[in-house]
């Protein structure tokens, strides 16, 4: 696209008209009600909600704590496309995809602010970027004059870098905005006084390959009531003296043309004051003050010349039912993201039916927007009663806004001044309303409502675990290796898996593949001691806390029938675990650390591990068999050193795991064989050698059939020592062989002592298996 290099701030938005005295004159006793009812071009709470891409689009003014807003996009790359790979060890053969990336400028508001006044940005309403994340750290400053997060402030994810330029007098055109195809060359403009983000390679495809609809929460640097309105009108050229208003406002935007009023006027119907004419001034005042003075009955009937001294002032009364039964108000909620929130306020007892909802383009709490519903709907109740009064020149120095107290039959009624003229017949005419202070008092409580978590969610490490042990599966017999993932982020999902022949450094990665479930994964905190390997051992226990992923405990019908709760416990370099099921998962402190009891040990021919157990090792839970990775590059690369290494995604660049790992054909190993036995001739001494093989396919239930074999072909083979030297060896294709009297003697063993046996099954691929070691 054609670089949009210039934004005007057309008309301001803010029109310095013959009419603003008026307007302000005037303003006294607007409020939400009436600013609806008249279709008054304030600001709309839609106005900064979603970003646009035009050329003389008005320049945002943000007030207060923090504001959320959309922008306008002023400059952006094209689709940026980045090649990955999914290797068939993960799955996918050997496919080639692509990501895409874009560089994006968004222009958010009028400055200055201060230079990392950046919060937060939302992409598609999902959190982004979030400058005070658990382990963030402070950005960086630019050449230019920009404050700089990247991926190892930790406070995003989905880009490269994330540079906030303050909207200073000084700060430089963005050298990334500079470098795109469309810009060499030519003279950018640094937005100086306006405030823009510019966002490098951030990952599109996450968004329907689109740059997302972004929002950007900020500081502004003016909080204070007062000190808005006072802005405000300076850009109409008008002087006020706000210095009353000395509420904090928590966020308020001004997005589009107006006049002073439009933009003032959602704060004064939301925090109750009035801008009036004084004699000193302009001046905003608060309603619900103290009465200014209290006219006697025969003062504010004062008469005017030729009038019947008979004649009475009667008020006019508003039938109360025309008024809203109802109002609604939407707002910005800062517990729901600042997304709307609504806030209703209602009268108990009356025949009125209307229903009016209102904006309030300003940033409350359930709380605050609760009680500015009540105190509006409460208010224009009691301006229902209204009437004129003729008051004597002695009451000049009154004001529009003004409480004063009118004597009625030696009581006192509070009315507010709405408009004030000086009569030909030298009295002063006042237009009242009546008018009760308590209505500017409510301590009610808001809906909050329901609202999902939206936590930033970043993918933190990697953890990579290779396993070189039995398969799990008949499905999975190959040359290769189990590999297993996960991450020690909220955000983890998925990571970029590659590797190097050989070890240390340097050395050339190549990407295998990506995996994007994520298995179970702990620490051991504890080390597992030798227990029995064939009944459930009850003493033992291991205590893990969690990289990534939850435990849960499982009965024991379900470990047998389903093989429930199935976990590895071994080194990180892969070697040499030891497969258990467990029980029971006994959740501890802090969160994250269980205590794993009711053990089943040695599983999958695994018992010689179950007693060689060490300090630091790891444990992944196997049970989801999508989040266990079948890693293959064959027989050849048995018993070669490799380097792999993790990416969590989207960070391919950023590799955060290196694991150095070696492929022994363990998959491929038959198992040990069982109950080795040897039963002696008592007329010769010859020695009946048995044995039980085992396989390492998955074997059927009870009654389904014969065991498989798991190999081309059955075949043992027999080492017979006599002490601690083998002095026999053979093969046999049955699980028997007679070691006769004669054997005994030439190997020599006396005939009728003990003899010590190992059995191995052979395999064709990878040669003898697991020991069986026996006396007979």
């Amino acid at each position: 696209m054609d670089p949009i290099s210039i934004i005007l701030n057309v008309g301001n938005y803010i029109i310095n008209s013959s009419a603003y005295l008026a307007q302000f004159i005037r303003f006294v006793g607007s409020t939400l009600i009436t600013a609806a009812l008249s279709g008054s071009k304030q600001p709309k709470l839609q106005d900064l909600k979603v970003q646009t891409s035009a050329y003389g689009a008005p320049i945002p003014r943000l007030y207060g704590s923090e504001v959320r807003v959309a922008g306008n996009v002023i400059d952006k790359s094209d689709l940026i496309p980045v090649k990955h790979k999914k290797g068939e060890m993960l799955g996918v053969g050997g496919v080639k995809y692509y990501t895409y990336d874009a560089h994006v400028a968004v222009l958010i508001c009028e400055g200055p602010i201060t230079a990392d006044a950046l919060v937060r940005i939302y992409a598609d309403g999902k959190l982004f970027f979030d400058r005070d994340a658990d382990g963030a750290t402070a950005p960086t400053a630019t050449a230019e004059g920009g404050m700089q997060w990247s991926r190892t402030n930790k406070t995003h994810s989905n880009c490269d870098t994330i540079t906030l330029y303050p909207g200073s007098s000084t700060q430089g055109v963005d050298p990334t905005l500079q470098a795109l195809e469309h810009n060499v060359g030519q003279n950018l403009s640094a937005y100086r006084h306006s405030v823009y983000v510019v966002i490098k390679r951030l990952t599109c495809s996450d968004y329907g390959n689109r740059v997302p609809n972004l929002e950007f929460v900020v500081e502004p640097s003016v909080t204070v009531l007062g000190d808005i309105v006072e802005e405000l009108a300076s850009y109409a050229g008008c002087t006020v003296d706000a210095s009353a208003l000395t509420e904090t406002v928590r966020g308020f935007a001004v997005g589009q043309e107006g006049t002073v009023w439009d933009a003032i006027q959602p704060l004064a119907s939301s925090f109750f004051f009035d801008l009036v004419k004084t004699r000193y001034g302009f001046e905003a005042l608060k309603r619900g003050r103290s009465l200014r003075t209290i006219i006697p009955e025969t003062k504010w009937a004062a008469r005017k010349t030729g009038e019947d001294a008979a004649t009475t002032k009667s008020v006019k009364i508003t039938d109360p039912n025309k008024y809203p039964d109802e109002l609604t108000i939407s707002y910005f909620d800062p517990g729901r993201d600042f997304q709307v929130n609504t806030q209703r306020a209602g009268r108990n007892v009356s025949y009125a039916k209307n229903k009016l909802s209102a904006q309030v383009p300003i940033v409350f709490t359930a709380d605050e927007a609760r009680n500015v519903a009540e105190r509006t709907l409460h208010e224009a109740l009691s301006r229902s009663r209204s009437m004129t009064i003729d008051l004597p020149r002695e009451y000049r120095w009154l004001v529009a806004a003004d409480n004063i107290g009118l004597e009625v039959a030696g009581n006192v009624e509070v009315w507010r001044i709405e408009n004030k003229t000086d009569s030909p017949n030298q009295t002063i005419a006042l237009e009242v309303v009546s008018e009760d202070p308590y209505n500017y008092i409510s301590n009610l409580t808001g809906a909050a409502g329901d609202f999902p978590v939206n936590d930033l969610g970043l993918p933190g490490d990697s953890i990579l675990q290779p396993i070189d042990g039995p398969i799990l599966r008949t499905a999975d017999d190959s040359t290769g290796f189990y590999m297993t993932l996960n991450g020690t982020g909220t955000g983890w999902r998925g990571s970029e898996v590659s590797r190097a022949l050989g070890v240390g450094s340097p050395l050339t990665y190549t990407v295998i593949g990506n995996a994007g479930v994520g298995a179970a994964m702990a620490d051991c905190d504890t080390t597992l001691a030798s227990g029995p390997v064939d009944v459930w051992d009850e003493v033992n226990t291991l205590t893990v806390t969690m990289i990534g992923g939850e435990l849960t405990s499982a009965t024991a019908e379900e470990i047998l029938t389903t093989n429930a709760n199935l976990a590895w416990v071994g080194g990180e370099d892969g070697e040499d675990g030891e497969l258990i099921n467990f029980r029971t998962a006994t959740a501890g402190s802090p969160e994250g650390v269980y205590v794993l009891s009711g053990l089943l040990r040695g599983r999958y021919g695994t018992e010689a591990a179950s007693a060689t157990h060490g300090v630091g090792e790891r444990l992944v839970l196997l049970s989801d068999t999508d989040a266990v990775y079948r890693v293959d590059f064959g027989a050849a690369d048995w018993n070669a050193a490799r380097t792999y290494q993790a990416a969590s995604i989207p960070e391919y660049d950023n590799p955060t795991d290196t694991v150095e790992f070696t492929n022994t054909g363990r998959g491929k190993r038959p198992l040990a064989p069982v109950h080795l036995t040897g039963t002696r001739n008592g007329s010769n001494n010859d020695v009946a050698i048995a044995w039980t093989r085992r396989t390492r396919f998955t074997p059927p239930a009870i009654g389904g059939g014969a065991v498989p074999l798991g190999e081309d072909a059955e075949v043992y083979a027999l080492d017979i020592y006599a002490g601690s030297t083998v002095v026999r060896t053979l093969t046999t294709t049955t699980p028997t062989f007679n070691y006769t009297d004669a054997m005994q003697t030439a190997d020599g063993n006396t005939p009728g002592a003990a003899v010590r046996v190992d059995v191995y099954q052979v395999s064709g691929t990878f040669g003898r298996g697991e020991v069986a070691e026996g006396l007979v």
